[in-house]
């Protein structure tokens, strides 16, 4: 019987197929915030039933999208004490980044300051305000840590490879807060493409942006925001 020719391994190599559909879901889940233009200069109304609504009707329905994606060629990740790690890393870089941001932006008066929420009021707003934060949370780091790595590592791409399209494709879909609340999210994303890189787990990323994303809302409410 005669013997096949050997191939010789060509190790890794770029596949343009392996990001189409990452990047078919990119621009319907997230691009159109890139398209909104930059943030008001009052504060953003808080809504119950608009916040009700987009977490039903967006945050949701997007969330099981990128699972049912994910799930096909990955296990979905269990709580481990890694999670823990990974949050302890996470929340307090955000926070401090945020704050060094804030601190920079306000040597610039005139030029947008990022994204300003209205802090809702009573404990139904306060319950939905946490809900909306957390689902925002989780969406946004499986798609832009667990999911995007995901497809990045099946092409053996270096993990800067990674974080700079992680960063910067997260930064497009937050121009609507101007350019610093734009830099705040390229900065935070590099932080939590580290962080992801270092623990490969999704809880407790998911947790940090959340609690980050209700501390911005808690932050107005302490400063008095009507």
């Amino acid at each position: 019987m005669p013997l096949r020719p050997s191939v010789p391994d060509q190790g890794p190599c770029f596949r343009p197929a392996v990001f189409l559909e990452a990047l078919l879901l990119y621009c319907i889940l997230f691009l159109p915030g890139a398209l909104r233009g930059e943030s008001p200069p009052e504060p953003a109304f808080f809504s119950i039933s608009g916040e009700l609504t987009r977490i039903i009707a967006y945050n949701l329905p997007a969330l099981a999208l990128i699972w049912y994606l994910w799930r096909k060629d990955n296990a979905f990740p269990s709580l481990s004490l890694k999670d823990l790690f990974a949050f302890m890393w996470a929340f307090p870089s955000l926070i401090l980044t945020g704050l060094s941001v804030s601190m920079a932006a306000a040597h610039f008066p005139g030029q947008a300051q990022g994204f300003r929420a209205e802090a809702p009021s009573g404990a139904a707003g306060m319950t939905v305000m946490f809900l909306s934060c957390l689902s925002t949370g989780y969406l946004e780091e499986s798609y832009f840590r667990f999911y995007l790595g995901g497809k990045i590592r099946e092409t053996g791409l270096p993990f800067w490879v990674f974080m700079l399209i992680s960063a910067v494709l997260f930064a497009l879909c937050h121009l609507y807060e101007g350019p610093w609340g734009t830099m705040n999210a390229l900065l935070a994303a590099l932080i939590l493409g580290l962080i992801y890189i270092r623990f490969r787990c999704l809880h407790g990323l998911a947790l940090a942006h959340g609690l980050y994303n209700a501390a911005v809302y808690l932050a107005s409410l302490g400063a008095g925001t009507p």
